[in-house]
């Protein structure tokens, strides 16, 4: 790397351990078996996929190259039903499965690319049976079923050439394979209907009238497509403002107006090491490193934890503009333990970024065993409340117990007396209506000329369980009423928190509800009104947050919990943080000790 001056005389530069690239291009160069060997757990199940392994061909270019059109749309076609990550079987190794992963696409990759007719690439099935051993050494040998497994989506072989693959074929070529399918194209199919007229049906319903032919139903959908696409409400994601100017205000000042180095950044906080980008020159180096410096002691300060413990045992490492680019510019990366920050588009995101890092280092740290997801103390992607205790048994009951109760009300919230009254008494009277339709429909039945008795007789069995179920609903309204249902005994409903994600993620995607995400924008508020009750600001930490911000109209949804859920969820985080700081700064005196 160059290196060139700030102005003062000194050069700034990375310093401490080199980082290295937690999510590799791959299109240049594949992912192989050998990479692997030099990936932390948390990196190698984020980078073993088959996009890494076998990246999406340029179709173009190697038809031009000399591969028959018919034979890539087939390739194409069995390609995109591989999976795109390992299948592990209960029972299986994850190490063993994702060496087993990257060697069966590499297998399938090189045997496929190299077909020049329709009866190679029929024959790849058999030959790679036969690479394995056969169909005995299959059966037989965990280790090689494991390897063929690894890459199906579910119980069908992904690779052998299936009866309906024709008709696929037929389709893109239709379609004008492998040139881009126009989006006024994209997701819509054509079918005869029971008259034998053309209909066209995207995303499950038919759009447009009936045609008399294919090509007048796709003249139609060209002309009219954008029309029948799904419909937009006019209303914004919400986005983080830009600040042009960064305040930090009413805290105290720990530079005394001197410039940080990024040896003073591995001192002072403990990080395993500090990247800058090529493109960052060194005064904007040393505008984010004073910067993050000033916010990260704002951090602690917040927590209430040594600055030493930010760096979570020495595992942690800082970038400025190195690791990523447009949305992705600031994030954390679990591959590498990382988070990167930029100066404009990471501005605000720095405790967002440092959530991500806490959720993720209380998952791993001290677990042994290899994992097929990454572990963390919310569950990362996905919610799994009834086993999330005990996926953190890496943790003391304190600590995870903090973690269980936060991720709780990030989804739900508690009834207060009213609303647990309000929904009892909804649930008896929607009891009551459909007893009273099923004493209607015997009555009706013992009416009959000759009576069903057999329903008669199983209406009468559950009429005797609907009227306990209405006995009961009484005595618990009667008990609400009088106060003696205590607090935590009134249930729960979804948060609005969850509610008001769920509007973000649309019909489609769960980027807003994932449970790290849910965590992270939580400790941002937390952090935020902290803040705030100091009479202080910190731009480059948090901003952007406030309750109403995005609760206007104008927004889909309000990203932030607001309201006396945000003051139940805030005083959760205080709990977890305080749970979490004796790990924390459990090494602190003795230095840091990887995970």
């Amino acid at each position: 790397m160059a290196k060139t001056g700030n102005g003062n005389g000194r050069n700034i530069d990375d310093a401490g351990e080199k980082i290295g690239g937690a999510r590799k291009d791959w299109r240049l160069r594949n992912l192989g078996v050998d990479d692997l060997a030099g990936m932390t757990e948390a990196e190698a199940v984020l980078s073993v996929r088959k996009d890494h392994v076998w990246p999406q061909p340029e179709w173009p270019e190697i038809i031009a190259a000399g591969m028959p059109r018919e034979v890539a749309a087939h390739i194409k076609v069995i390609r995109d039903r591989i999976s795109q990550e390992p299948r592990y079987r209960t029972g299986s190794d994850p190490q063993v499965v994702r060496n087993g992963f990257v060697r069966m696409v590499s297998r399938l990759r090189d045997a496929f690319m190299s077909c020049r007719t329709i009866d190679e690439v029929r024959s790849v099935y058999s030959s790679v049976v036969e690479s394995l051993g056969g169909a005995s050494a299959i059966r037989s040998d965990r280790e090689t079923a494991d390897t063929m497994f690894s890459v199906y989506a579910n119980r069908k072989c992904p690779f052998a050439v299936d009866y309906g693959d024709a008709q696929k074929v037929r389709r893109l070529l239709e379609d004008g394979f492998p040139d881009k399918v126009p989006a006024w194209r994209r997701g819509v199919k054509v079918r005869s209907d029971f008259s034998g007229r053309v209909v066209l049906i995207k995303g499950g319903r038919q759009i447009g009238e009936t045609f008399a032919t294919e090509q007048e139903a796709l003249t139609w959908l060209k002309e009219n497509g954008s029309k029948e696409s799904r419909r937009k409400d006019g209303k914004n994601t919400p986005q983080r403002p830009h600040l042009s100017d960064l305040h930090r205000d009413g805290l105290p000042d720990r530079r005394g107006g001197r410039d940080i180095s990024p040896e003073d950044f591995i001192e002072t906080f403990g990080f395993r090491g500090v990247e800058f980008g090529l493109w960052l020159p060194d005064d904007e180096r040393q505008q984010v490193l004073n910067l993050a410096y000033d916010a990260l002691h704002d951090l602690a300060e917040v927590l209430s934890w040594d600055p030493r413990a930010l760096s979570l045992e020495g595992t942690l490492a800082v970038a400025f503009g190195a690791r990523g680019s447009g949305k992705m510019a600031a994030h954390y990366e679990p591959g590498r333990k990382v988070v990167n920050m930029t100066r404009i588009n990471g501005a605000g995101s720095l405790a967002h970024e440092f959530a991500h890092a806490l959720d993720h280092w209380c998952g791993e740290v001290d677990q042994a065993e290899p994992s097929t997801t990454v572990r963390s103390g919310t569950g990362w992607y996905h919610r799994i409340p009834d086993k999330q205790k005990t996926m953190l048994k890496n943790l003391d009951d304190k600590q995870s117990d903090a973690w269980v109760r936060l991720t709780n009300l990030l989804f739900s919230t508690p009834m207060t007396r009213d609303a647990a009254l309000a929904h009892a008494k909804s649930n008896l009277d929607e009891a009551i209506a459909l007893r009273d339709k099923y004493i209607d429909l015997r009555d009706r039945e013992m009416k009959a000329q000759r009576p069903n008795r057999k329903f008669i007789k199983g209406v009468d069995a559950w009429l005797t369980v609907q009227e306990r179920k209405i006995v009961v609903l009484n005595e618990r309204i009667n008990a609400i009423e009088k106060g003696e249902v205590p607090d935590d005994k009134l249930g729960s409903r979804e948060s609005s928190y969850a509610t008001e994600a769920g509007k973000l993620c649309g019909k489609s995607g769960e980027y807003w509800l994932r449970p790290t995400e849910m965590f992270a924008r939580a400790f941002e508020s937390y952090v935020f009104d902290r803040i705030r009750e100091m009479n202080a600001r910190s731009d480059y930490l948090v901003h952007g947050v406030e309750e109403d911000r995005f609760a206007g109209e104008d927004y889909k949804g309000n990203p932030y919990p607001v309201g006396d859920e945000r003051r139940s969820i805030n005083a959760s985080v205080a709990k977890l943080v305080d749970a979490m700081k004796p790990r924390a700064e459990l090494n602190l005196a003795r230095g840091p000790t990887p995970i």
